[in-house]
């Protein structure tokens, strides 16, 4: 057998591993016009590639989050930093999802930052799991404290109460 190898370009195989990732991904230009998008983003949102590409990452806002969050995640951003942190977004239906990220400059060879890519999971199933353990704890709390003061016993005797 004398087949060649096949050979690909860092590229193509970077391309790939972006495309086959289990996160979504999305890069937008300075402004936030969004540029690439992965195909884990379109089963989430319910977003095509056509719907998307050009459009300004905004059409993800659910309207929940308040207005210093995205001031503080520009600001971040603008500075050459990193950000990491979670939203609270809407898909092409209107149901909203959680969605914990972390958006990065991508800079040229100069150094100069030209996009921002970020890499995100989707959140939600944890975050109502939290949301679910702290009414969990708010109820007990109450049960404690409207019980305090009060003391009950139980006799049991061959294992049946009396």
């Amino acid at each position: 057998m004398n087949e060649e190898p096949h050979t690909s370009s860092l590229a193509d195989v970077l391309l790939q591993a972006v495309e086959q990732s289990p996160s979504i991904v999305v890069i937008t230009d300075l402004k936030g016009c969004i540029e690439y998008i992965n195909p884990v983003f379109c089963r989430l949102t319910g977003y095509s590639r056509e719907q998307v590409l050009g459009k300004h990452i905004r059409i993800l806002k659910s309207g929940f989050m308040p207005p210093g969050f995205y001031v503080t995640l520009w600001k971040t951003l603008t500075a050459g930093h990193e950000w990491r942190g979670e939203f609270h977004n809407r898909k092409k239906s209107g149901e909203t999802y959680w969605q914990a990220a972390t958006i990065s400059p991508i800079r040229n060879a100069e150094g100069i930052t030209e996009h921002y890519l970020s890499v995100a999971e989707d959140v939600t199933l944890r975050k109502a799991m939290e949301r679910e353990l702290q009414e969990s704890q708010e109820r007990y709390e109450r049960v404690v404290m409207a019980t305090r003061g009060f003391m009950f016993t139980v006799l049991l005797e061959n294992g049946q109460t009396t």
